[in-house]
């Protein structure tokens, strides 16, 4: 399943930029939509990859 902001019931200003790299991918978001898109996003994929996620 890849993962989109509507899916995690988010919307597109809660989601600032998105690097992807060979071997990972960062993703910045905003602090009060941390705890929605952290499960959402460990359980899909982010542009086709599996995503591994946590909180900085």
């Amino acid at each position: 399943m890849t993962v989109s902001p509507a899916v995690l019931g988010l919307n597109a200003a809660c989601i600032g930029k998105r690097n992807v790299h060979d071997f990972s991918t960062d993703m910045a978001s905003r602090r009060d939509a941390t705890d929605l898109a952290l499960p959402g996003l460990n359980a899909g994929q982010v542009q086709g990859r599996v995503a591994k996620v946590s909180h900085l």
